[in-house]
């Protein structure tokens, strides 16, 4: 139940399933203190900007966020939504599966990303990640974008 007399947000995140020629994952754990998401580990993404198609902003945002260079692999997104209740946020997910193309992890230029690592995904503690992290990852294994 959301918590009344409480403002609602949404918010609508652009991200990128990034797999490896190892077929790892890539995840990023967000740095963003009084945030649902801080210390959680999710996909490298983030807004739209104006006039921003989402496939630019995956690209983009991976870049800023993490340093490296991404082919993305459907012009289709996955869209995940789901609501974190006991903040009253409404989150929107539009996740492009994508592959490493060419960089070296960089996370130095990203305020709010902490970490940055390749994960196989039965390593993957989905406890500490976003909700939708695990359902966006067996969507893609789903159209044979991880071989495992």
């Amino acid at each position: 139940m959301l918590i009344k007399n409480k403002k609602k947000h949404r918010h609508l995140a652009v991200v990128a399933i990034i797999f490896n020629d190892e077929g790892k994952i890539l995840l990023t754990q967000r740095d963003e203190p009084k945030t649902h998401a801080h210390k959680k580990w999710h996909f490298p993404g983030g807004g739209i900007e104006f006039g921003e198609h989402p496939k630019q902003t995956a690209l983009r945002e991976v870049l800023e966020e993490v340093g490296i260079n991404i082919e993305l692999l459907s012009d289709d997104p996955f869209v995940h939504s789901f609501v974190f209740e006991e903040v009253n946020v409404h989150a929107v997910v539009l996740a492009y599966p994508a592959k490493y193309v060419s960089g070296k992890i960089d996370i130095t230029k990203d305020l709010h990303t902490g970490d940055a690592k390749w994960f196989n995904s039965e390593e993957i503690d989905f406890s500490i990640c976003l909700p939708e992290v695990e359902k966006l990852i067996n969507k893609a294994k789903k159209y044979s974008i991880l071989d495992t």
